[in-house]
């Protein structure tokens, strides 16, 4: 049951024992704003999903012909975007569909 307005349901439908679970949506938060950001464009992982913890200081430098630090530097600057964008729209401002475009 989803509904944007509680107040124009028939009591008859959320009395206890039909609704026992309420979840509120609110507007994104400065962090989902990033988080969310980041989810669309980071960069592909070079073991794709058989992510872990690796870097450049585990030694090894190549994986499947992309350098480490080239992926640890594109991560970098996509969490730096998301944090400017986060920044340019704010807390509690849109909600996340908004967000996502």
């Amino acid at each position: 049951l989803t509904t944007n307005h509680i107040s124009r349901l028939d009591s008859a439908l959320i009395r206890p024992g039909r609704v026992d679970f309420r979840l509120q949506f609110n507007l994104a938060s400065q962090a989902q704003v990033a988080e969310l950001f980041e989810k669309f464009y980071a960069p592909p992982h070079p073991l794709g999903s058989l992510r872990g913890p690796l870097s450049a200081d585990s030694g090894i430098i190549r994986v499947a012909g992309q350098d480490i630090r080239d992926y640890e530097r594109r991560e970098e600057e996509t969490k730096r975007m998301g944090r400017e964008m986060a920044e340019q729209v704010g807390g509690g401002n849109l909600c996340m569909a908004a967000v996502q475009g």
